[in-house]
């Protein structure tokens, strides 16, 4: 369907345009949809929640239209009725992984971990090749604190994608953080950089492998580049304040290591604490 006015970002005349085609076509998704998108972009909400709860479950548009409408309902602040939405679309329609995965991640938002998991868990028999599952179930079983699930959900994913950058990667850090399988997770963050370039995360794991490795020199200016790539994340500031103490350049380490506080580092009091030591050091040798 082309829209000459919808195109030309027209939008009064888009939206016109539509309602005349919805008079004539009442149940076409397509048409509910795209003028569900003009009303969205004129900032008009409640009548574009509407029109998507008009489109049936036995129409193409359905599961577009519920992933939008969770958009639309999350903005409005209805984060709960967003998920309550989700759940019944997934009833409506359960071949599609996708509601899964839109529902678990509001979850997720919220931190809560244990009903992501159930959710990914329930959904393994329904869709057991869906790899972005296992991932993203791996994500959750991290944040639980279960480093073997999240490991082997990780593997899974791998097993089902061997190119899903992010579980390559996600699984390279892990490795790297408990300093095993190095040689292994060298090769995947090599891997992920080729297959997403200029991502800082993929950088900064990279970079962090070479530091568990001890290869200080190959670290310091990888993580300089993930620092420039990820906006300045708190965490690889940590981690460039990790490689500049090692190799004895304590005053840029401190200076880093503030910065990563000044930027709501997770965990302020460790990186404190690692300002502290350089302080302490600092006083014995004066």
């Amino acid at each position: 369907m082309r829209l000459a006015y919808l195109e030309e970002g027209m939008l009064t005349e888009a939206e016109a345009e539509l309602e005349q085609m919805l008079s004539q076509f009442p149940d076409s998704g397509q048409v509910l949809y795209l003028l569900a998108s003009v009303k969205v972009e004129r900032g008009l909400l409640p009548a574009a929640r509407e029109l998507l709860l008009k489109i049936a479950p036995n129409n193409q548009q359905f599961v577009d239209s519920r992933l939008f409408l969770a958009t639309i309902m999350i903005e409005e602040g209805n984060r709960e009725g967003a998920l309550d939405m989700l759940t019944k679309a997934r009833s409506q329609s359960p071949s599609f992984p996708q509601l899964v995965l839109a529902e678990a991640s509001i979850l997720e938002e919220s931190q809560r971990y244990e009903e992501a998991r159930r959710l990914y868990l329930g959904s393994l028999k329904s869709f057991p090749d869906v790899a972005e599952i296992r991932f993203r179930l791996g994500f959750v079983e991290d944040k639980l604190g279960n480093k073997q699930a999240c490991i082997k959900a990780m593997s899974q994913a791998l097993d089902l994608d061997p190119n899903h950058a992010e579980a390559l990667n996600y699984l390279a850090y892990t490795w790297a953080e408990r300093g095993e399988n190095l040689n292994e997770a060298l090769a995947m963050a090599l891997k992920a950089d080729q297959l997403k370039p200029e991502n800082g995360y993929i950088v900064d794991t990279l970079a962090w492998i070479y530091y568990a490795m001890g290869d200080l020199n190959k670290a310091l200016p990888l993580l300089e580049r993930a620092v420039k790539l990820s906006n300045q994340d708190p965490v690889i500031l940590e981690h460039l304040g990790d490689a500049l103490a090692g190799l004895g350049r304590n005053a840029e380490a401190s200076k880093v290591y503030a910065m990563a506080v000044a930027k709501g580092h997770e965990d302020p009091e460790a990186v404190n604490a690692k300002l502290q030591k350089i302080s302490q050091q600092n006083g014995r040798e004066n």
